[in-house]
């Protein structure tokens, strides 16, 4: 596999546009090309896996500083891998870039989360072949939608 993990750029926009409708999340080259722009910011980075020319994998991630612990920790927040690339080691590769990434920007641990979706027992296998482990015995996740009716 002769790939590249490098930075997403706009004229990704219809790749990661393509794999996030893959993922589950319909989106169109638009709204990827202004997502992508949303999320990079100091410490926030899309990153994608070229394998000659073909974007085959995406990425988000955000390095959150901690205020109370110091440090910070990662949060992976967006993970697709083309369906005819799956199983070769793209998902490894990026997740280990962002980690390396993450490291030197001072964090300590990494998080992600996956649905319970049944379309997500691929990923619920994946993480844990990397050396992640549930949390949800050590914390709980409150959640509100903060967009009105």
């Amino acid at each position: 596999m002769a790939v590249t993990v490098r930075a997403a750029t706009d004229d990704d926009a219809g790749a990661v546009a393509a794999l996030l409708t893959q993922l589950g999340y319909p989106t169109s080259p638009d709204d990827a090309l202004a997502r992508r722009r949303d999320v990079t910011s100091a410490g926030s980075e899309v990153l994608v896996d070229d394998d000659g020319g073909r974007v085959v994998g995406v990425v988000s991630f955000h390095v959150i500083p901690l205020l109370a612990e110091g440090g910070g920790f990662v949060r992976i927040t967006a993970l697709a891998v083309a369906e005819d690339r799956r199983g070769e080691g793209v998902g490894r590769l990026l997740v280990r870039e962002v980690e390396r990434r993450a490291r030197e920007q001072g964090a300590t641990s990494a998080e992600v989360s996956s649905g319970l979706k049944e379309t997500r027992i691929d990923a619920h296998r994946f993480y844990p072949s990397l050396g992640y482990r549930r949390a949800d015995q050590e914390s709980v996740v409150y959640r509100r939608t903060l967009v009105e009716d």
